[in-house]
């Protein structure tokens, strides 16, 4: 959605919604894709219309509101309490349920955003995540958070801000396939 389908003021130009009616009119499916949360395309972009959607970078695929698929982060709480061992300050937000729950002023990096403050994630034990997010600033910061992860699991820097650590498997590209597959689209169409 940023940087292509919107544009910097999270508008959409009227170009864009025309060719989009077109193609929708003709029987095209119009897929959003976007590291997003579900809630937050919804609370902050409740004008974009879209057929299926891909959110968190592909963690999560729904198709014609009903959830396709859902790559998740096994035990976040076990990997959390990892982290928090050596690195007391690190400030981490988890998605899971569409709620995102944090031990920082979540505000600060997200502007409002909803979200559950927590001081040590214990609500988080024995459920399943969309995503972990840690404060980074650089690819350096980043780095330092790598041994933490089991092998389905990676990370990586988003603008500049956070890094984002999710399954292996979601990525927006796979998400893509994975729909067109479940309509019948081949990916030379």
């Amino acid at each position: 959605l940023d940087g292509t389908y919107l544009k910097k003021d999270k508008t959409i130009s009227t170009y864009t919604k025309e060719v989009i009616a077109k193609l929708r009119n003709n029987g095209c499916l119009f897929v959003v894709a976007t590291a997003r949360p579900v809630r937050a395309v919804k609370q902050f972009l409740p004008w974009v219309e879209f057929d299926a959607g891909i959110f968190h970078n592909g963690a999560v695929i729904f198709g014609k509101n009903q959830e396709v698929m859902r790559f998740s982060i096994d035990n976040p709480y076990d990997l959390i309490c990892k982290v928090r061992k050596d690195k007391l300050e690190a400030c981490i937000a988890v998605e899971t349920n569409d709620t995102l729950y944090a031990n920082f002023h979540a505000e600060r990096i997200w502007q409002g955003i909803e979200y559950i403050s927590t001081d040590d994630f214990q609500e988080l034990q024995g459920a399943k995540a969309d995503k972990i997010i840690i404060e980074a600033d650089s690819l350096e910061r980043v780095k330092e958070f790598e041994g933490y992860l089991t092998d389905d699991l990676y990370i990586e820097l988003s603008e500049n801000t956070v890094g984002m650590i999710m399954n292996r498997q979601a990525l927006k590209m796979r998400a893509i396939l994975l729909l067109a597959d479940k309509y019948g689209i081949s990916p030379d169409e």
